[in-house]
């Protein structure tokens, strides 16, 4: 827990998941307690899931022994103290090795090879401890001796992988995919709700989108039914909440969602001073004394046809009202 809340330590995702833990205090070899920010949604999903790090292994010098968690989150100096900036050098280091030698993990496997861009290999411990709490739990079940994680970055390459046997398993595959294979006769699907969602994400750092009054505009000119019928096949439900559709108890369902409005969106640019003067499709107004026009980026991940399709209809509907999307 304090190598995931660790400052300098290059683990942004995991210190924001984490945040909400305050204290974790152990009691026994086997029990300890943990005080939790109240009302984060965080709490329940993840204080069940740590992941458990060798200290022997990442911290053989015992850097970290004399910060809690309290510490490593409120003191503002603390990336000034010698001891974390050491661990933090030392931490950050193992994380770009693809060296076996370089991992220790507590769970059933061992890093067995690491072809950068292509495969992770793992083989299965011969002495787990883990072995005589089989029968307990899932998460004590290892049977696979060997398994061998082909990394495949083109969803389509992916897909021909399976169908000619070349990979076993395949998750997250795309509706449009989904429904070429369901029915071959050597592949079995599954097909379940999706315990997240998904969104598009604005860099409120960029010139534009610091005022955030133009967020409201894209905001009601994004083509929500149009990315449910075309990019998802129908196989998606618009949500209106950053939380799984199927957390319940924590949704607010009082909230008002309009849905894609052009007009409203032309109307809103026009109230904040963006207009087409020189008549060339796109609005500009004046920031910081420049005529800037409204002009964005999207950016996908490569390979990842459902977020580039998500890219491409929303730039033919932000066209409609003069902003220029460059995916």
């Amino acid at each position: 827990m304090k190598v995931n809340l660790c400052p300098l330590v290059e683990n942004s995702d995991g210190a924001n998941y984490y945040n909400f833990i305050e204290t974790f205090t152990t009691i026994d070899d086997r029990s300890f307690t943990i005080t939790c920010t109240a009302g984060s949604v965080l709490n329940e999903l993840r204080s069940g899931d740590f992941a458990i790090l060798s200290k022997k292994h990442y911290d053989n010098l015992n850097l970290l022994q004399n910060f809690n968690i309290h510490r490593l989150k409120i003191d503002t100096n603390i990336t000034k103290n010698d001891s974390i900036r050491r661990f933090a050098e030392s931490f950050n280091a193992s994380l770009t090795s693809i060296t076996p030698s370089a991992f220790k993990g507590s769970g059933p496997y061992v890093l067995k090879k690491w072809q950068k861009g292509e495969r992770i290999i793992l083989e299965r411990k011969t002495d787990w401890w883990g072995d005589a709490l089989k029968d307990e739990n899932t998460f004590f079940k290892a049977n696979a001796t060997i398994l061998q994680f082909e990394i495949i970055n083109d969803n389509q390459t992916a897909v021909n992988a399976l169908k000619a046997g070349e990979i076993d398993v395949l998750n997250f595959v795309s509706q449009s995919d989904f429904e070429k294979i369901e029915n071959s006769e050597n592949i079995s699907t599954l097909e379940c709700k999706q315990h997240g969602y998904s969104y598009i994400g604005f860099n409120c750092n960029h010139p534009i989108l610091q005022d955030r009054s133009i967020l409201k505009v894209i905001e009601a000119a994004i083509p929500y039914q149009k990315i449910i019928d075309i990019v998802f096949q129908n196989q998606a439900e618009l949500n209106r909440l950053p939380l799984a559709l199927q957390q319940i108890e924590l949704r607010n369902n009082k909230i008002e969602f309009e849905g894609q409005n052009l007009e409203k969106a032309k109307a809103m640019l026009t109230d904040l001073n963006w207009e087409d003067a020189d008549n060339n499709g796109i609005v500009e107004k004046l920031i910081d004394g420049k005529t800037t026009e409204c002009r964005l980026k999207f950016h996908y991940n490569a390979g990842n046809e459902e977020r580039k399709a998500v890219g491409f209809l929303l730039k033919n509907e932000l066209a409609k009202i003069g902003i220029s999307l460059e995916i």
